[in-house]
């Protein structure tokens, strides 16, 4: 299999994301540990030879037109999904999330919690992603009523949810940037309640934010679904009867804490989920504590605590030109014009 061409192919609109990054990362230390030479794409080219493909993507309407221009080229392209089910014409092998075993797992630990008022939070209308989650999540609420769809805007989305929010006791949000921004704003309108519920989330954006502390993961493991997509492949070379491989990959969940005793009678068409102001923002900081290295996040640290370009310089043994020029690329990547607003930037989450 050394010499196989590998071509690993990612829509473009989702490359920067976290789940993308975790399954490329995953499937690249496979093919490297394999010693397979890989080109990594966002745009098709008609298959030389004996080429393999890998997907990476999240709409279906471009894995679909992608499977079926591999089809065309008698290549049968290997999906790599964080959804737990891809409905698209066309042959292909997946490897995915068994959510549905997910959400049985969690409904046991939420029954075990004493845990019954439960609300769906966050999910984007338009996001294929969202809708799956909210499919299988669902058979944990009570009524279509308790699903909190976000049509664009997060804090629409919160003030819809919190004129109900005393009636839960629990909310499943299908995506990590909804379960940030509704700590974020029960942590400021109401600590109390945001003290007695479960925040639950599907995957985990903005690692250093100090709203993580409130949150609940339920882990994808998506950087293990390399080594399944390999398995596929090597299963796929010694069965030439096989027209089509599914492996649904285990989640970890969270354990849900129960009740405490006290607590326990306590009481915009055509936007997309990266068109909303505050996921942007979110977005852009994770992406700039992501790229950050250790001298970069020790500079954030003294930027946080008021330090002067001169007081870092001389902690982290620079020139002022130095870390002016890194502080600039910050500002470029949040998206920041002025030193001052990207403290206040970054203080909003992380402290």
């Amino acid at each position: 299999m050394s010499d196989r061409k590998i071509k690993i192919l990612c829509e473009e609109a989702y490359l920067e994301t976290i789940w993308c990054k975790e399954l490329l990362g995953g499937l690249q230390k496979e093919l490297k540990k394999r010693r397979l030479s890989f080109e990594l794409c966002t745009a098709f080219a008609a298959p030389i030879g004996e080429e393999e493909a890998f997907l990476i993507g999240m709409g279906a309407s471009w894995l679909e037109e992608m499977v079926s221009k591999y089809n065309v080229s008698n290549c049968i392209p290997i999906l790599l999904s964080n959804q737990s089910e891809i409905k698209i014409r066309g042959k292909y092998h997946l490897v995915c999330p068994d959510m549905e075993n997910a959400a049985k797992k969690l409904k046991e630990s939420f029954v075990h919690g004493e845990r019954t008022k439960i609300a769906l939070y966050g999910a984007g209308y338009s996001s294929d992603l969202d809708k799956d989650r909210t499919a299988v999540f669902s058979q944990l609420i009570s009524a279509p009523s308790d699903i909190y769809t976000n049509t664009g805007n997060l804090e629409s989305c919160f003030r819809t949810f919190y004129s109900k929010a005393p009636l839960y006791d629990s909310v499943i949000c299908v995506n990590g940037y909804a379960a940030v921004s509704l700590v974020k704003k029960l942590e400021k309108e109401n600590l109390p309640l945001l003290e007695k519920m479960v925040i639950i989330s599907c995957e985990e954006v903005l690692k250093h934010s100090k709203y993580n502390q409130w949150i609940s993961l339920i882990d994808l493991k998506l950087e293990d679904y390399g080594a399944a997509a390999l398995a596929i492949l090597e299963l796929a070379d010694s069965r030439n009867s096989i027209s089509a491989i599914t492996i649904r990959m285990n989640v970890k969940i969270c354990d849900v804490p129960e009740k405490d005793a006290e607590n326990l009678n306590a009481a915009t068409d055509g936007i997309q989920f990266f068109e909303d102001p505050e996921i942007i923002q979110m977005a852009k900081i994770e992406q700039l504590l992501r790229d950050a290295d250790d001298m970069d996040h020790h500079i954030i640290a003294m930027l946080l605590d008021h330090a002067t370009y001169a007081d870092i310089a001389d902690s982290c043994y620079m020139t002022e030109g130095n870390v002016k020029y890194r502080v600039k690329k910050y500002l470029s990547m949040s998206g920041c014009t002025t030193k001052k607003e990207l403290v206040e930037l970054l203080q909003e989450y992380l402290q």
